[in-house]
């Protein structure tokens, strides 16, 4: 009985756990008619507990365990055993990493090995942008379009698809403080649009950012739909000529480079060493960006798309429609590989922060 009154003083979780238990270890070791016993007992034991819990008292719990203990005879657990059970429990429950329980913490960097692929910044990028759903490609992986590497089995999730929507989200600071933020995109795939495709994540200097503003160099790591690094897009400082190179582990596969002009915008795209398409667009209010080859073929579009008064006056938050063209709606004299549609995707990110990022112009201080 002392035991117990000591047992009761338990959480009552624990209490409860323990005194079940130990009738129920105790039955095991009886003969049947003391098991009978235990059983004719039982709902009148579980109507006691309940009843005591319910009305915040211990007297009647104390009740059902003398009941089950007087049936148990010698058998109810000790008090020390209760105890070590319950210190052993608490030991478990401290040992346990908070991070890998709930799921949401901190990354654990006593797990992180010194020699992974991606370090705790693209971990922690990979657990915010992951998504449940990886649309399939729409288009099939034969002739222009089959992989070749690995690499290009990868990129093929995000960009083997004839249309590609990437949209911009709203900087909120820059829209109430003119506080320059990273850039951040969404891609689609207007064919399945239930889920986005991948993403386009900016990196770089705080204090860049607010000084050189759409000059200021950075690195946009394209992720797929389950935040996986595909490639990333680099865009070094610039005074007169913008130009964005596409790298895969750190090797630059290809690049486009912004010729100056007065008022036309043109643009050189390369794959490797070898120039593959050329950009020249009448400027002012045109928005559509077609990519040529040198005997003036049709190979991609990049529309800038119209969201609205309020977005376009507004916001930065922009709006592109690549097309790599299929046999609807856009002709193209042949197919871009999955290498070349990478630098296309990569001139639609120079496109915006070259003409479209009206606001971040706006604060320069010099």
């Amino acid at each position: 009985m002392a035991a117990t009154r000591r047992a009761c003083r338990l959480p009552v979780s624990l209490a409860v756990r323990d005194v079940l238990l130990g009738a129920s270890t105790s039955v095991l070791k009886f003969n049947a008619p003391a098991a009978d016993e235990v059983g004719r007992h039982s709902t009148a034991l579980g109507h006691c507990v309940n009843h005591g819990l319910r009305n915040g008292t211990w007297r009647t719990l104390q009740k059902a365990a003398i009941a089950v203990g007087g049936i148990c005879q010698q058998q109810t657990p000790s008090n020390q055993w209760l105890v070590q059970r319950w210190l052993a429990d608490k030991k478990r429950h401290l040992a346990r990493p908070k991070s890998l329980i709930s799921g949401r913490g901190p990354v654990n960097r006593a797990l992180a090995k010194p020699d992974e692929a991606l370090d705790l910044k693209h971990s922690k990028i990979k657990q915010e942008w992951s998504h449940e759903y990886q649309p399939p490609p729409s288009q099939p992986l034969t002739g222009s379009l089959a992989a070749t590497s690995p690499v290009e089995e990868i990129i093929a999730t995000v960009l083997a698809r004839p249309d590609l929507l990437i949209t911009r989200n709203v900087e909120w600071a820059n829209l109430a403080f003119g506080f320059e933020q990273q850039n951040r995109y969404v891609i689609i795939d207007p064919r399945q649009p239930q889920a986005p495709v991948g993403y386009i994540l900016e990196d770089s200097n705080i204090l860049l950012r607010q000084l050189m503003r759409t000059r200021r160099p950075f690195v946009a790591s394209v992720l797929d739909a389950n935040g996986t690094v595909v490639f990333q897009v680099r865009r070094p400082i610039w005074f007169i000529n913008s130009a964005i190179y596409v790298e895969i582990d750190g090797k630059v596969i290809g690049e486009c480079h912004r010729r100056w002009h007065l008022w036309r915008r043109n643009y050189d795209v390369y794959l490797g060493n070898k120039q593959f398409a050329a950009v020249e667009n009448p400027g002012f209010w045109h928005w559509t960006f077609t990519l040529k080859d040198r005997n003036q073929g049709r190979l991609a579009e990049i529309d800038r798309n119209w969201r609205g008064f309020g977005y376009e006056f507004l916001t930065d938050a922009g709006q592109y429609m690549i097309r790599f063209g299929d046999t609807e709606p856009l002709q193209v004299s042949r197919t871009l590989t999955l290498l070349e549609r990478a630098v296309a995707l990569a001139l639609a990110v120079s496109l915006d922060n070259d003409y479209f990022s009206r606001h971040s112009n706006a604060g320069y201080i010099f």
